[in-house]
């Protein structure tokens, strides 16, 4: 289910300018020989005219704008139109939707029904709702002014949900995460918590009759009832000792996982320091000084460096092995711990086992029976409300964890194709253990540029891996060469960009001079739709246009009068 962008007319109905411009179906690069020529502009106004609020540059009024962007999803052709906050969507002039007032849950609800496009997120009220059309484009689209610089949404008014819901977002992308997951989610947590009142009330109860029961008689077990209460504070114990057990397994999980990281990491080591050790040196290569005629050997330097580099090599990996001994040391005393525990489990087993053969004695009780019956029914009654919430939850937790299982397997996934994204744009030197499933990696300098396009095109590798066959959107990458690139990281990242097979996407690129930095022969193979705006400095938008495309203008005008 693909969208794509066939053309959008930008005009200013204050000043009677306008711009059309049109796209192709696959590669579009938009660039022009110098900045302030409105590049920008066009690429902030297809995701904005979709209803996301981008932030424009003060030279340009958006609140005198008429955006009118034409699309096709699904083959099916559909026009949206923005003026300030109201829009009208439009299939072969007939209106599908119109929000006025910036009414933005009809696009919402628009675009679920009629497109299924859709994300569900809990608010900061804790309610499960359909979010806004920002949240269905964030993953494709990278903003110039604030994508490239720091951990941020491009779109504006994005705070009505906590920052950890909205990483979620991406779940709901690649087709794991649905309303029903949320709406079970939400489910659980208000069921475990009607069943947490409910144990702090019984154990309370538990107190009080265990109390009665110690003042009368507490050699024998007074009924069936009585016996549970005791068996369940055995239980309490084998439960605490269960939860370390759990606790202890983690850490062995842990630490087995970061034993294998440093094998791994020795094994890259190996590889290194073979590459070092075939390296090709000039054995010499000797030049004159011009005035003392003195001789030295230039390649003595990179000499320097290979050895350097090896012994690096060497002593990281023999810090890697001792890491190694010491975490395996790690683990063999968690193992001893786990040892123990499940003895003194065993022990507390034995405990009620012979509370268990007590039972015959209830049958003795009936005069105590009289003196406890309140307190026994109420806890019975409580133990009946605690057997059903306990259920519901194995019940909910069974269904949420079919639905976890997939993005439990995502996160690998992603770290992999953000490596491997990462080093292909020459970003070499990053921490892989700090690799998270959607978190963007903290990398300064010019190589932030590079992590964010890496991190970008992860997340649609994994959507390829994972084969989501929910909706695709057009990647647009607003000039991808900030951060002080030089030409050749400039040219890598252009390339990359424009010669990657993205099979069902459009994608929508902009670039200041980009003929310097990407072959003309690879702009012709790949059939890249080059926009070229060479128009004043700071005037996108132009008179003849608005009168050439005035009728049409006009006509969609009329939608907001």
């Amino acid at each position: 289910m693909s969208l794509i962008f066939n053309q959008i007319i930008i005009s200013d109905l204050k000043n009677k300018e306008s711009k059309k411009i049109e796209f192709k179906s696959k590669f579009n690069l938009v660039t022009s020989d110098s900045n302030s020529k409105g590049k920008s502009i066009i690429l902030k106004s297809l995701y904005h005219t979709m209803g996301a609020n981008c932030q424009f540059d003060n030279n340009f009024n958006k609140s005198d704008i008429l955006f009118d962007l034409s699309f096709q999803f699904n083959g099916n052709d559909y026009r949206i139109l923005r003026y300030k906050n109201d829009f009208v969507v439009l299939q072969h002039s007939n209106i599908l939707a119109s929000a006025k007032y910036g009414d933005i849950s009809v696009l919402s609800n628009f675009y679920k029904n009629e497109l299924g496009m859709f994300v569900y997120l809990m608010d900061r009220d804790k309610k499960i709702v359909l979010a806004p059309p920002a949240y269905l484009f964030v993953p494709y689209y990278l903003d110039q002014d604030v994508s490239w610089k720091k951990e941020q949404e491009p779109f504006e008014q994005m705070g009505q949900f906590e920052k950890i819901a909205r990483n979620k977002l991406y779940y709901y992308h690649l087709g794991l995460y649905s309303e029903e997951y949320q709406n079970l989610a939400l489910q659980l947590k208000k069921n475990n918590e009607f069943l947490s009142d409910i144990k702090n009330t019984l154990h309370k109860k538990d107190n009080i009759y265990t109390s009665l029961k110690e003042e009368l008689d507490s050699e024998f077990v007074v009924n069936l009832s009585e016996l549970n209460i005791e068996i369940r504070n055995l239980k309490t114990i084998i439960s605490s000792k269960l939860n370390n057990i759990e606790k202890i397994k983690t850490k062995i999980y842990d630490y087995e996982n970061q034993i294998i990281s440093l094998e791994l990491l020795n094994e890259e080591i190996d590889k290194a320091l073979s590459e070092l050790k075939n390296t090709n040196l000039d054995k010499t290569k000797h030049v004159s000084c011009p005035n003392c005629k003195y001789e030295f050997d230039i390649n003595l330097k990179d000499e320097i460096e290979v050895l350097y580099n090896r012994e690096f090599l060497k002593n990281k990996k023999e810090k890697s092995i001792i890491d190694i001994d010491n975490l395996k040391n790690k683990v063999q005393d968690l193992k001893q711990q786990l040892k123990v525990y499940l003895n003194e489990i065993d022990i507390e087993k034995n405990k009620v086992y012979k509370k268990e053969e007590n039972y015959k004695k209830f049958l003795n009780r009936e005069a105590i029976e009289n003196l406890l019956k309140k307190k026994l029914e109420e806890i019975c009654q409580l133990e009946m409300e605690a057997t059903i919430y306990e259920q519901k939850s194995r019940d909910l937790q069974l269904k949420i964890n079919s639905l976890d299982e997939k993005t439990i397997k995502v996160g690998p996934i992603f770290k992999m194709k953000y490596k491997s994204n990462l080093i292909s744009l020459g970003v070499k030197s990053f921490d892989n253990d700090k690799l998270k499933a959607f978190y963007k990696l903290a990398i300064s300098g010019s190589l932030y540029v590079r992590s964010t396009l890496a991190f970008f095109y992860a997340f649609l590798d994994t959507k390829e891996e994972m084969n989501s066959n929910n909706f695709i959107c057009p990647l647009i990458v607003d000039s991808p060469r900030e951060g002080e690139q030089d030409d050749r990281n400039s040219s890598r990242i252009l390339e990359y960009i424009l010669t990657r097979d993205m099979k069902q996407y459009q994608v929508i690129v902009a670039s200041v001079d980009a003929d310097k930095y990407i072959d003309s022969e690879i702009l012709q193979t790949n059939n890249i739709n080059v926009i070229k705006l060479d128009g004043e400095e700071n005037h996108l938008l132009n008179s003849e246009e608005y009168k050439s495309n005035l009728n049409e203008i006009e006509k969609m005008k009329s939608y907001f009068i």
